[in-house]
This record gives structure tokens, C-alpha cells and sequence, in this order.
């Protein structure tokens, strides 16, 4: 360890200014030695060295200083079709594309990754840039959704599986409404059933309890209801624990628009309203326990 006494400075000081005067000197006495008699005499493996040190100092790092202060010759910027091959070719070798960016984001919840990170993080893998390019934003916005389209589809596939193994069932209005969706979503087309509401979809499971009241979950902006699945299965183990009760069901909303997804508009508070009447209507839910997040 260093020192952080005074004499530890100056000693440290010191050493650093000799090492700085070895060049110089070298170089000095080197020109200097054969042309004048100095009144003293160094011993020859001195003398060895410091010709060593001027010689190295003259033919070597001179001339490599200079050219190191050259401006650097890059090599021409791929155009955009080789960009895009690049690009096809690193996306086909990620076999989770969610873990991919959480791993590049240190560990990051995906609903906390936001699309301008995305893009920065392309800026800086296949633009060799840290700042937004006007030439490039097109071409970015293409990668951007190819990327997040990825992998917005293997959150929804992992949360479709998971809330059918936890009994839920899907409704969706129409299937005109599944291709209103990007990410088109193929797993929610089997098995699924017909919604009582015109534009909301939502998984489903019966309510058989007799003393306590079904549940009405509504999620919050992010990737959709992919974060609250442990919550979910938590609600329905803790429903199923009095059997003679029978189960408290659960519905829970899926709000498209603000789940990173292209899809139609928000609806307003009025049609919102309406809909899940609509929807609780369908299943003769009176009374509901409400839940929901931000």
C-alpha cells in the first residue's frame, strides 16, 4: 500500500520526477559526451545505459508519439443492408431474447426497460454511437421493433402457459379482435373462449365460493399480466384452501394498449367502464373484490 505521510509524498514526487529526467539526461549526455571533456568520468555500463535510453528515445517513442497524434484511419461503416444482416444474424443466436436484454441491462426487470434504452443499446452495438443519428432512426425503429417484438411474444407464450396451468381460461370478443394485435399472439387462439365485452381480453376462473366475494384484477402499464403471474397463483391457492367453500374465482383484465403492444387506442373511462359491466354481466358477478396496480 502507499503511504499517506508527508515523506511518503515527497519520496513519491521524487521518484517520479527522476524517471521523467532519464530521457533527457540520457539524450543530453549521449550528444554532449563526445564533443566536450566533462570534468568526470562515468563508468561504461552507465554510460551503456543511457546511450541504450537516448537511442531508444530518439528511434522509438519520438517517432511513435507522432504517429499515434495522427488522425485514426477507421474502416468504412457497413451500409444498411450488411447492418441488417449483422443484425439478423446476432438475433438468431439468442435463444431467450428476454434474458438477453435483462443480462445487458444488469439484471433489469423487462416492464423497466423502456424502448429509447433499447434503442441506445443498439446505437451503441450497430451504429458506433451513443447519441441519436437522423440518418439512422428509421432503420433503428425497424430493429427496436423486431427486437422488442421477440420478445414481448415469448413473455406472452410464458404467461399464456402459466395461467392455464393455474386453471385460467382466455375469452377474447372475435377473432377479427386477434388480428388487431401485434405481437400476434397464436397460443391465445386455442382453447380460447367468447368474451361478453366487444374489445377487452381477459383470463377467467370460476368462481363456486359461497361466502366470499370473486376478484377483479386490472394490471398496469408494462409487458401485460406476465408480472403479476405469482401473484395471481398466490390468490388462487389461497382461494382453494377451504374446500367445503368451494374456489374464489378470478378474472383478470388484459389492457393491450399499455402492455407494449400495437394495437387500437385506449379505451376512455367511460368505454372501459362499460366493458368490464359487460364482462362480469357475462358471468354473473354482482360483487367483486377490485385489484389493481398503478
Amino acid at each position: 500500500m502507499i503511504g499517506k505521510s508527508l515523506w511518503d509524498y515527497i519520496f513519491i514526487r521524487t521518484c517520479i520526477l527522476f524517471l521523467h529526467l532519464v530521457a533527457p539526461i540520457s539524450v543530453t549526455y549521449s550528444l554532449v559526451g563526445p564533443l566536450v571533456r566533462l570534468p568526470f568520468k562515468l563508468p561504461r555500463v552507465l554510460q551503456l545505459w543511457l546511450a541504450l535510453e537516448a537511442a531508444f528515445y530518439l528511434a522509438v517513442y519520438l517517432p511513435r508519439k507522432t504517429y499515434l497524434q495522427n488522425a485514426a484511419r477507421h474502416p468504412l461503416p457497413p451500409c444498411r443492408e450488411e447492418r441488417k444482416e449483422l443484425f439478423d444474424r446476432c438475433h438468431s443466436n439468442i435463444p431467450d431474447p428476454v434474458q438477453y436484454l435483462r443480462k445487458w441491462f444488469r439484471g433489469a426487470p423487462v416492464a423497466e426497460i423502456k424502448r429509447e434504452n433499447v434503442k441506445d443499446f443498439f446505437r451503441w452495438a450497430f451504429f458506433n454511437t451513443g447519441k441519436p443519428e437522423p440518418a439512422y432512426e428509421e432503420e433503428l425503429e425497424e430493429d427496436v421493433a423486431s427486437q422488442l417484438g421477440m420478445c414481448v411474444s415469448v413473455v406472452d407464450t410464458a404467461a399464456s402457459m402459466r395461467l392455464w396451468r393455474h386453471s385460467f381460461k382466455f375469452y377474447q370478443p372475435s377473432f377479427l379482435q386477434y388480428l388487431t394485435v401485434f405481437p400476434l399472439r397464436p397460443l391465445t387462439l386455442f382453447g380460447s373462449h367468447s368474451s361478453s365485452g366487444q374489445r377487452l381480453t381477459y383470463w377467467h376462473r370460476p368462481h363456486t365460493s359461497k361466502t366470499r366475494l370473486p376478484i377483479l384484477f386490472i394490471h398496469g402499464i408494462g409487458i401485460g399480466l406476465y408480472p403479476y403471474i405469482n401473484f395471481l397463483a398466490d390468490l388462487n391457492a389461497e382461494g382453494n384452501e377451504d374446500a367445503a367453500d368451494g374456489e374464489v374465482g378470478i378474472i383478470a383484465i388484459e389492457i393491450l394498449s399499455i402492455s407494449s403492444r400495437i394495437t387500437a387506442e385506449a379505451l376512455t373511462k367511460k368505454e372501459m367502464s362499460e366493458e368490464i359491466q359487460h364482462i362480469l354481466e357475462g358471468h354473473s358477478w354482482q360483487k367483486v373484490v377490485l385489484v389493481s396496480h398503478s
